[in-house]
Parts: structure tokens; sequence; C-alpha cells
């Protein structure tokens, strides 16, 4: 995998502290990366870390050290990173930290000051820092697939890599990190003694030598015990007739055709397969290599190697960005060193892409199998404020209870949004009629009585109301009143005005006003002349 790679719109600018281990802490600096913002031309670091320590990390302290030409110009003093990562798990890679600093810089170097733990311990800094040696590998040491092979067979080494030790830490042939305190390897339980003791060419050389003489000799053996076995064979064919020969001579061609097939399948094509599996997963085709280790069963260390090819691989997917296929990856070995870290951490991220996706539904349901998590239930709001922009419709109970949840918590504009779509609206028809509630008028004799025809529209799903109106005549006198009944979405009413001595009544606008009676907010209003 590239991990020169930079998000569009950045510019990878280089490089630093790769495989850093600061003063004695359980935690590697994998890489500090500088990065510029094409746009804003703003610089951010980011790193990304190695945790350790059997007991997870949960916070770490860093200074990061601006560099122009190898001279220091400015420095960040503890930089807080939070994390809660287990051993052998990563942290810090989706936090960029923006270097606004009016001195020039063309490179930015961290340097671990202190780890908290999940158990409260504080771990300083102390000693000074060790760059560990990149991993390499037996073969490529020995410069022989037969020294290599002599080497797994007396040590039993379940990886490809040599192994090695740098300041207080050893790599096993595995691949993972352990304390020189630690006796075993933490993920493939095989001593560190024996791994290094019998990294010895000459050693090695002797005992292949002595492994190959000794296989000379059984093969000798059984060569002249089959010759004897033939001979005997061909004298007691020697007295049989004909018929009873050539039966004989084919019965003994095809034990020969099925022992030869038998030895190829049981010692030759298993040696083959194997050989061609850990050249797969030394080139890095993890898929490849876990399916053909897969297929040697019980063979040698397979059933050890598929599953390390395995979990690679599920690793390979999510820096590739193909997060559901690597959750489906961990999930098949979530017993497997952190697969069930590294199964949360891809869930979380495939989260994340299904909001860019606007795929929010999808989204929800993997932060709700995630729980609390990093910045989890701050995606939950922004996936359901997204379903929301998605599906604005006042009759969805979904849309309803997201909004509510939002308002609740003031999240964005989640409470004009509930405003504007659950409002109450009224539709007003006024004309002379006490049935015909479609028929509109602009004008009215006096003489005659004045109906408004009420319809009630919007509100929250289920939602009630009750309704007041107000009237006022053209000569400013006001009548007012109010329905005992309920309101619901589509309810339909009917309020009635007249003079009671229409000759002396006045002519002019007369407008009914309609309100909330639980609010008292104006829902709407409608007019007409009043004539003689």
């Amino acid at each position: 995998m590239n991990n020169k790679v930079c998000a569009k719109g950045y510019e990878f600018c280089g490089e630093t502290s790769i495989g850093v281990i600061t003063g004695g802490l359980p935690v590697m600096t994998e890489s500090a990366a500088l990065l510029k913002d094409l746009v804003t031309e703003t610089k951010y670091l980011r790193c990304m870390f190695r945790s350790l320590s059997s007991t997870p990390v949960t916070t770490l302290f860093a200074d990061i050290i601006l560099k122009n030409g190898g001279k220091e110009v400015a420095k960040i003093e503890n930089f807080q990173y939070n994390a809660k990562a287990r051993r052998n798990g990563f942290f810090g890679q989706n936090v960029g930290v923006a270097l606004k600093w009016d001195a020039e810089f063309d490179t930015a170097e961290v340097k671990v000051k202190k780890a908290v733990l999940e158990d409260g311990d504080v771990l300083v800094s102390s000693g000074e820092d060790i760059t560990f040696p990149q991993p390499a590998y037996i073969r490529e040491y020995l410069q022989s697939e037969e020294l290599e092979q002599e080497y797994r067979r007396e040590s039993g080494a379940v990886g490809p890599f040599c192994p090695q030790k740098a300041g207080g830490w050893w790599r096993c042939t595995c691949g993972e990190l352990n304390a020189d305190s630690e006796e075993t390897c933490f993920a493939c339980g095989k001593e560190a003694g024996p791994l290094f003791d019998l990294l010895n060419t000459e050693a090695l050389e002797t005992n292949l030598a002595e492994y190959k003489e000794e296989r000379a000799r059984i093969e000798e053996e059984e060569r002249i015990k089959q010759e004897e076995e033939e001979r005997i064979a061909a004298e007691k064919r020697a007295v049989r007739n004909a018929k009873a020969k050539k039966i004989s001579i084919i019965a003994a061609v095809a034990v020969v055709v099925l022992a030869i097939a038998f030895a190829f399948v049981k010692f030759a094509l298993p040696v083959i397969n194997y050989n061609s599996a850990a050249s797969a997963f030394e080139d890095g085709d993890y898929e490849a290599a876990y399916t053909k280790f897969e297929s040697l069963g019980e063979y040698k260390d397979s059933r050890n190697m598929a599953v390390e090819a395995h979990y690679r691989f599920a690793q390979g997917l999510v820096e590739d960005g193909e997060y559901e296929k690597a959750i489906a990856a961990f999930k098949e070995m979530i017993n497997y060193k952190d697969s069930t870290a590294c199964c949360k951490e891809a869930e979380y991220l495939y989260a994340k892409q299904l909001i860019e996706e606007e795929k929010y539904e999808e989204a929800l349901a993997n932060l709700d199998e995630i729980g609390e998590y990093e910045d989890s239930a701050t995606l939950e709001k922004e996936a359901k404020y997204g379903y929301i922009g998605a599906n604005l419709d006042s009759e969805n109970e979904t849309t309803y209870r997201y909004l509510r949840e939002l308002k609740s918590k003031s999240y964005k504009d989640s409470e004009e949004i509930y405003n504007d779509l659950y409002k109450w609206t009224v539709k007003l028809v006024i004309n002379d009629s006490e049935t015909d509630s479609a028929a509109k008028k602009d004008e009215i004799s006096k003489y005659d009585k004045v109906y408004c025809h009420v319809t009630l529209n919007g509100g929250t799903p289920n939602g009630t109301t009750r309704l007041k109106y107000s009237a006022t005549y053209p000569d400013g006198s006001k009548a007012i009143g109010a329905w005992d009944k309920a309101w619901e979405e589509g309810t339909e009413g009917t309020c009635s005005f007249w003079y009671d001595i229409p000759e002396y009544g006045k002519t002019g606008k007369f407008t009914v006003s309609i309100y909330d009676a639980d609010t008292g907010k104006k829902l709407g209003a409608k007019s007409v002349e009043l004539t003689n």
C-alpha cells in the first residue's frame, strides 16, 4: 500500500520519525507526515502511532518541532492525542494538526513526551529515542531457501521475518514487537531465545547437512529393501503361468503408480503448496496466501499463517477504504490479536463513508452496532441530520423522531427546520353559505350572515391543537370565540357573524383571523367587503 497518497486537495511535503520508539515508552511513532492544503496553503502534521502496551493507551502527549534547514524554529509543546488503543492498535492518523506559524519551516518532527494508560498509570519519556529497524526476511538474511526451511524446522518460526532487537524491544518472526522482558511473543507465543539462538548460518548449514545425510541413508535403505522385495517377487512370478504372470505384472505396475501418486500427494505436493503460500505472503498478496495456507490444513504452521495472512488482508482492506469487506474479514477471526478493535475501527470508518455517500440509514445501523467509540455520537447526529434533509416529509415518523431528538440537543438549525416543517396553517373561505365551503366571495351584503369555513393543515404526526377566532367589523368592533373540539391535520370547522340590526350596520372591510389557542400564534386571516 502506498502511504504517500494524500487526500484530494493536499500536497505531501515529507515524512519523519518513521519507526521511532521514544525513551522507553510503549508507543511507536510509525510516521509523521507533513501535508499542505493546496487552497489555504496551511501545513498540517498527521501522525500515526502504534501502541506497544498490554494496557490500552488512552492519551498521548507529544512535542511538535518545526525545523527549517535542519534548525529548530518553533515548537508546539505537549500536544494531546486522545485514543483508546489496545496493543498493536493504531491511533492519531485521523488527527491533522494545523501548523499556522509565522516562521518558515520545511519539516516537522514529533517527540513523544508521556503516555497515559487506561489503568491510570502515567509513563514519562526517559532515555534516548531508538529507530527500530524495518522488518527483514529470513530468506534474504540466510540467502538460502533450504537454510530458511531448516531454521523453521528447528525454531518453529511462524512468520517470514528475521528476529530483531533494538533498545529494549525485539521483533518476532511473526512481525510483532515485544518488550525484552517478554520471553514469549504476545501474538504467536514463540519463545525469543530459540528464535535468536538458532539464526546461525554455520550451525544451520551443519544441521542441514546432517539432515540431508540422514534422509539419504533412509532413502538408500528403502531402495535396497524395495530391490530385495522386487527380486523375491520376480522369483515368485517366474514359476507362474503366462496368464498369472501377466496379471501380476499389471497389478505391480498399478501398485507402483498408486504409490508414486500417494507419495506425491502426501509429501511433495504439500511442500510445493506451502512454499507457494509463503511466497505469496512475502510478496504482500495476503488474500492468495490465506487461501493457500487454509487449503494445507494442519501441515506445519499453516493454520497460524492462514490466520495471520487473513488478518493482514483485512488491514489492507481498511487502508484501501473497502470497509464492508474488512468488517466481514475481522469478524471471521474476532478473537485473533486486536481484531475486535480493528473491526470496530472499520465499522466506524464505514459509517463515515456511508454518511459521505448519503446512505444515512445504513450509517446509523453501523453506528448503533459500534456504540460509544471516538466521535460516534457526533456522527450519529450528522447522519440523522442528513436523513432529515433527504426526507423532509411532515408525515414521516422517522423524520419527526430525529428532528425532536436533534432539536432537544440544539443541533445546527434543527429547531428552525422543526418549526417550519410542523407549523400549523389554515385555509380560509368566506361566503354567505353555511354548507358550501368551496365558493369564495369578495363582497357580501350586510343583511346576510357571513360564514368563515376553516381547514387546518400541518402539525406533527398525529398532533392536535385548539383554535380560536377574532372578527373585526368595519367600525372596528370585534367578535371573538373558540371551538371546543381538538383540531388535527385536515379538520374543518365554521364560524358565522351577522349584524343584529343590519340597517345600522356599517359597510366596508370585514376580517376574520384564526389563532392557535395554545400559543396565541396567528395562523391566518381573510377579508371580505360588506355592502348595502
